[in-house]
């Protein structure tokens, strides 16, 4: 999969105004432009991998390109989050743009501000450093070291996977609350089957329309795997579902060791559903770290109080 840094890489320590800057600049003012050059510099690596007219059009100001892509995210084109929505832990991919602040507290068109590409995966901690890959850094196409508190939004674009041989890759688009059709369905179908259920831990209807119930059991599935809770389901979420998916063992048999809560979700946080007896044998579908899903009775209890020795 080919990302912004990537391209960014392919000319690492080309200073300002010379080789493809000169060629960055030319191809977004028709002239070499000697002036701040971060975000066109980043519409051009867009533009060279069919993105940019996904996501908008060419940018010189940060402000608006991050804008631009927050709206690109409202439509279902990549995904968007500012700063505070990034839970602690979360792992920001190699690729992600990167909006950063410099001072203040608001980002408008006239701060001081950046936008560069994560130079490889790193986890969010809202503190200590990590490393960008992009242009106009030290008047320079490099990598660079940032604080984490700098970081105002992240945009991680629709870049297209790699197919491997003999094994297509199936593409979902991203659905969210008011979307309708066969994506939905597909969604409210893993969902049961995965055991994510609504707020009032009921299994959703099959009708392909994306209401209420169905984020709430897209956010419990978020919540429950590590990602931004936000209802969305975009290509992350989708990726998540097909690995739980490839993990079903349909038909495993299980007996519960001594008297043992079923949950609505994989986590003692989550409501109790019903009590089980010490002996009783059910049949289990998949897991979620340290529990796993009983299709009878539908939910989730933890692995250390039951054993496949029947």
């Amino acid at each position: 999969m080919a990302t912004v840094t990537d391209l960014f890489q392919k000319y690492d320590g080309v200073r300002e105004y010379n080789g493809i800057v000169a060629t960055i600049q030319t191809w977004f003012y028709g002239y070499v432009y000697r002036g701040s050059w971060c975000a066109t510099s980043m519409s051009y690596m867009l533009d060279q991998l069919g993105l940019l007219g996904k996501i908008g059009k060419k940018q010189e100001n940060v402000y608006n390109m991050m804008k631009m892509c927050e709206n690109a995210a409202k439509s279902g084109v990549g995904e968007f989050h500012y700063r505070d929505d990034i839970p602690y832990g979360y792992t920001i991919p190699r690729g992600t743009i990167v909006f950063m602040l410099n001072s203040g507290t608001t980002m408008t068109t006239s701060s001081s501000k950046h936008v560069t590409s994560a130079y490889e995966a790193f986890t969010f901690k809202k503190s200590g450093s990590w490393y960008g890959e992009g242009g106009n850094q030290s008047d320079m196409i490099r990598k660079s070291q940032y604080a984490q508190a700098k970081i105002y939004a992240i945009y991680f674009p629709p870049y297209q996977e790699d197919p491997k041989p003999d094994d297509p890759k199936t593409t979902h688009p991203t659905v969210k609350r008011g979307s309708k059709g066969d994506a939905v369905k597909e969604l409210q179908e893993d969902l049961n089957t995965l055991g994510y259920t609504d707020s009032n831990n009921a299994k959703l209807d099959i009708d392909g329309s994306f209401g209420a119930r169905t984020e709430q059991a897209v956010k419990k599935l978020q919540k429950a795997n590590g990602l931004v809770v936000d209802g969305s389901c975009g290509p992350k979420t989708w990726a998540k579902i097909d690995e739980l998916l490839d993990k079903i063992e349909p038909g495993t048999k299980v007996k519960i060791l001594d008297q043992l809560n079923v949950r609505s979700g994989p986590g003692t946080q989550y409501s109790i559903l019903k009590v089980l007896k010490k002996d009783t044998i059910c049949t289990w579908t998949h897991e979620n770290g340290n529990w796993i899903y009983l299709k009878e009775p539908a939910g989730w209890v933890n692995a250390n109080y039951v054993t496949t020795k029947i």
